[in-house]
């Protein structure tokens, strides 16, 4: 026994899922990343030689940078210059306002 073939036809409204995809990118993602990349730039820029393969940036929450580090000796390292790391992006950044670094594992 064979199964009847379906012919859909497609409507008049009928929007393909890569065009869905690019308009919710379009409004949703690239605004928040806009906002970011020069955040993403500067924190390349001053990472110190060698810690940038185990950190990354989570996001900034409230005027807060996250950071996730892979090694809890690298996390200490960061955590112990944070301070001029923070200063250091503020004066390449300062339309983004940050306040504060947070490192943490993961």
């Amino acid at each position: 026994m064979s199964l009847p073939e379906l012919k859909f036809k497609a409507r008049e409204n009928t929007k393909r899922l890569g065009e869905l995809a690019e308009t919710f990118l379009e409004r949703s993602v690239k605004p928040g990343q806009k906002h970011l990349s020069p955040v993403f730039d500067a924190w390349q820029a001053i990472v110190p030689p060698g810690f940038a393969p185990y950190c990354r940036i989570h996001g900034v929450v409230r005027s807060e940078l996250r950071i996730g580090v892979d090694s809890p000796v690298y996390l200490y390292e960061l955590q112990l210059c944070s301070q001029d790391l923070l200063k250091a992006l503020q004066a390449k950044v300062p339309e983004a306002g940050l306040r504060r670094i947070k490192f943490m594992l993961g």
